[in-house]
């Protein structure tokens, strides 16, 4: 985690780092190949859509890849995020003062992460989707931010991996290589641990 925090200059303190390391060990074990690096990183090439984007900070708060955001997972991401990065105050209750809703505001009723929730779980079943996850970020957009500068600092390295992808395809060789992204270090010869 260390080496990859380095290569793309992102804070080892950052609550997301584990995650995409997670996301990038395609095959989940342990290790990143030269394969899994280049079909990871070449996702992150500068033509993708804003959906992609969101779906992409929806896949870093999905911790578990349940397909839904339960409360702890929502609430210790955003808190750790906030925290660490703007040394904000955030609670699961509502206050008086800033907040992540009335981000930069001044004084008024901050909304506390619980609120955020209720107005997030439109269905009420005390899971966020990622259809409700998307209605969120139209209205808090500013609480995605640390989610998308990851994708910033990842697309800025992505280039030659998006050609080499391109190429691959090109080949008719991208079955193979995702195979090869998918299996584990012992099957096809070892990686970066």
């Amino acid at each position: 985690m260390k080496e990859f925090a380095a290569k793309f200059d992102i804070e080892q303190s950052n609550p997301f780092l584990p995650r995409l390391v997670q996301l990038f060990d395609v095959s989940g074990d342990g290790t990143m190949s030269i394969y899994e690096f280049v079909v990871c990183l070449s996702q992150f090439h500068q033509s993708k859509t804003h959906a992609e984007h969101i779906f992409f900070a929806w896949r870093l708060f999905d911790t578990d890849d349940s397909g839904s955001m339960e409360r702890q997972e929502f609430i210790k991401i955003v808190s750790s995020t906030y925290s660490t990065n703007f040394g904000a105050k955030v609670t699961t209750a509502d206050r008086q003062g800033h907040g992540l809703a009335n981000f930069g505001g001044v004084g008024g009723r901050a909304k506390g992460l619980d609120t955020m929730l209720k107005m997030m779980d439109e269905d009420g079943d005390d899971r966020i989707s990622i259809t409700e996850f998307v209605k969120i970020i139209k209205k808090f957009s500013h609480f995605m931010a640390p989610a998308f500068d990851l994708w910033e600092k990842m697309q800025a390295f992505s280039a030659p991996c998006n050609k080499m992808y391109k190429e691959i395809t090109a080949a008719g060789h991208v079955k193979e290589l995702l195979a090869l992204a998918k299996s584990e270090a012992t099957t096809r010869g070892g990686g970066v641990g």
